[in-house]
């Protein structure tokens, strides 16, 4: 069990450091000793299960690239992946593979600790994981220049180089993990669908990244050009 936390907490330390070093193509090599990690710690004998919360992790990460393709689209122009692996696209592949490892662990964290606590410490704990995860991700990626948000409409609320409306999206959505890991039992998760987590994990990331932000913008405005 501890070997199995450990390859999960060295796959999302590994994309941090990806990230933070400010090379889309580190990031996606980073991205896929991320991802060769989280399926070593689940294989076999481990609970078929945790390799389905795997595959949703891998889902959610889809689904939220193409919300990033939208915040990046120039009519919206939100969002800057300043360095990308490919010209073409407005999106960097390694850095959205890297995100996806982080929300595949902060699934399968909430899957681990479902079979020791309630519900409700599991989620809170989960919560408190993800709002880690999301600042790390965010100060490291936006410190070394791999993305930039259009600071003339960011709400005027950061932690050193953290938008904070990031950060807490990823809290808000691992908070309602349970929903996402719907029929879970007390000890193991019963059968479901890893596209259906992962659809339903990815686009409440959206969302709650799109409220947080506009709820932020609400109360301290905008940051303005720096």
């Amino acid at each position: 069990m501890m070997r199995r936390d450990a390859l999960v907490l060295g796959g999302a330390l590994v994309v941090v450091a990806g990230v933070a070093s400010g090379h889309s193509w580190v990031s996606l090599l980073a991205s896929v000793v991320g991802w060769v990690l989280l399926c070593v710690a689940v294989r076999r004998p481990a609970p078929t299960d945790y390799r389905h919360v795997v595959a949703a992790g891998a889902v959610a990460a889809v689904v939220v690239a193409c919300g990033d393709y939208l915040l990046a689209a120039p009519g919206t122009a939100l969002l800057f992946h300043v360095r990308r692996e490919l010209p073409w696209l407005r999106i960097s592949p390694g850095v959205e593979a890297a995100r996806g490892v982080l929300m595949a662990s902060c699934l399968l964290a909430h899957a681990r600790l479902r079979s020791r606590l309630h519900v409700v410490p599991a989620s809170l704990a989960v919560a408190g994981i993800g709002i880690l995860c999301g600042f790390a991700f965010e100060a490291s990626g936006t410190r070394s220049g791999l993305w930039v948000w259009n600071a003339s409409q960011m709400p005027d609320w950061r932690l050193g180089s953290a938008w904070m409306f990031v950060p807490i999206a990823w809290g808000a959505t691992f908070l309602m993990a349970a929903y996402y890991l719907m029929r879970f039992s007390r000890r193991v998760p019963k059968q479901f669908y890893p596209v259906g987590v992962g659809v339903r994990c990815g686009t409440g990331y959206v969302a709650l990244l799109l409220i947080s932000y506009g709820f932020l913008l609400r109360i301290y405005g905008k940051a303005g050009l720096h």
